[in-house]
């Protein structure tokens, strides 16, 4: 049986060592390669402008790495440690069979894994207008106010956070390039996974139908997640996906990372070119116009593209833009990686204002949509026509003495005539002779004629009058389906 982390670290204290040295372990592994190891390494750290011709032992040079090497050793002698000073029954009988090695240091990463997506789970509320920030060396998301303060913690990841998006219903999702993870976290902070299994997810973004596309960055696919979380792959043979984008008739504009081409996916999935801008970019967003912003990470600027793909330059003289995204009022949020500055532009203004700032490695920016209106249900549009012995043209004049009646009303649903008869009520007003107006049900309300007083018979509504009750004068009677009035009728009593 393989040890498990609460074999190992029963005592709180070890588990508070654990959690410290996880952390400098965490912060090790993001110095010596910014998003990752082994193959993906040249194309995560190129995302972060890291000069490729840096060789591992070049990299050991400098005291950065040094240290961050020293803080891997440290974290892998704390393990052994506990293994030999807390557990000698289980260090003496495995000792040297690496395999229980990777299995501690799984759960302990499995361990600090769930903390981080759950410590924080009843931090803050999200609120429309709030803005959100990744920070992809601590794996952090913060939240801020629309005016920039209140900055919180709203919740963390145990991977690189990665691209941000919005559902209609205020939900956040992030992606995970370290583990593949697509992670949903609720307005109050709450997190699940969404999904897993990509290869590494970076640019998110929804559609007007609540579809979440996913570009893969290593993977060179575009994932397609129905609202209930049903995936699919919507397009495949991409070079370094990253940002992605949703214009106002549901296409998707997707841009590869180092070709700086820019294709436009129809619903359907048919592509096209859009443009082709700056090969170091990992974000796309829409303005309320239509138009397209795309940030130039080395070059420091800000490109526009009209609706047909032309471009133009809209701001220049940034440090690193990666995310940048649109509030509802058509302010522009734009984050710098390096010196952790987030600017605001004002709509069609090219001039930023500082919105906050110490946010190093802030990567990508969301803001919290406005809270969606609820589509009113259409109200069926029922018309009701008057059928003998009472006329449609007015015209019809009974005896006072009569007795019985029978008001009969047929009903077409869209204009169209149907037999399937929704509740509906009666109302009699007096229009001239006698007292003028509304009529108590209990004086016109007579024996039916066969029947009870009021029933549906033959696709016709039938109300029986008591014509002596209400005596002489002018009537109007209307039927109301759902306090609508949908139909009316005028007779006279003599």
């Amino acid at each position: 049986m393989q040890p498990t982390l609460n074999e190992i670290a029963p005592h709180r204290s070890i588990t508070e060592s654990l959690r410290f040295r996880y952390q400098q372990f965490a912060r090790a592994k993001k110095i010596l390669t910014p998003f990752g190891r082994n193959r993906q390494d040249a194309r995560r750290a190129k995302l972060l402008g890291v000069p490729q011709n840096t060789s591992p032992s070049s990299r050991r040079e400098t005291p950065r790495i040094q240290g961050a090497f020293a803080q891997l050793n440290r974290f892998m002698m704390m393990i052994r440690k506990i293994v030999t000073n807390f557990s000698p029954d289980i260090s003496d009988k495995h000792r040297g069979k690496t395999k229980y090695m990777k299995t501690i240091t799984t759960s302990i990463h499995s361990t600090f894994a769930i903390i981080c997506l759950t410590i924080l789970a009843t931090t803050v509320n999200a609120d429309p207008g709030d803005v959100f920030v990744s920070i992809s060396i601590s794996n952090t998301i913060y939240k801020f106010h629309p005016d920039g303060t209140g900055g919180t913690v709203f919740a963390s990841t145990p991977g690189n956070a990665g691209g941000l998006a919005f559902d209609t219903a205020g939900n956040l999702f992030s992606g995970d390039a370290d583990y593949g993870n697509i992670y949903k976290i609720t307005p109050d902070g709450t997190p699940s996974l969404f999904a897993s299994g990509l290869s590494e997810p970076y640019g998110l973004t929804f559609d007007n139908a609540g579809n979440l596309f996913a570009a893969d960055l290593i993977g060179g696919k575009i994932y397609k997640y129905a609202p209930n979380g049903t995936p699919s792959i919507f397009a495949t043979g991409l070079n370094n996906p990253t940002a992605l984008a949703v214009d106002g008739m549901g296409n998707l504009l997707v841009v590869e990372y180092l070709s700086g081409i820019i294709y436009k996916y129809t619903p359907g999935g048919t592509q096209s070119t859009f443009a082709t801008g700056p090969i170091y970019s990992v974000a796309l967003s829409f303005d309320s116009a239509g138009n397209l912003f795309e940030p130039d990470f080395l070059g420091g600027t800000i490109v526009k593209y009209d609706t047909n793909g032309m471009p133009s330059t809209f701001a220049t003289g940034l440090n690193s833009p990666a995310g940048l995204t649109f509030d509802a009022s058509g302010n522009l949020f734009v984050a710098e990686h390096y010196s952790g500055i987030i600017y605001k532009f004002a709509p069609n203004n090219g001039t930023p204002a500082l919105f906050l700032n110490g946010l190093n490695y802030a990567t990508f920016v969301a803001v919290q949509p406005p809270a969606a209106t609820p589509t009113p249900t259409p109200t069926p549009a029922y018309t009701a026509q008057i059928q003998q012995p009472i006329d449609a043209n007015r015209s019809s004049v009974f005896n006072a003495n009569r007795g019985v009646i029978p008001v009969k009303f047929t009903l077409t649903l869209d204009g169209v005539a149907t037999c399937q008869l929704p509740p509906a009520t009666i109302a009699v007003t007096r229009t001239d002779g006698g007292v003028i107006g509304f009529v108590n049900e209990l004086v016109y309300a007579g024996n039916a004629d066969s029947g009870s007083n009021f029933r549906i018979d033959s696709c016709q509504y039938i109300y029986n009058l008591n014509s002596r009750a209400l005596g002489a004068g002018m009537y109007r009677i209307d039927i109301l389906i759902d306090n609508h009035i949908v139909g009316s009728a005028t007779f006279e009593l003599r």
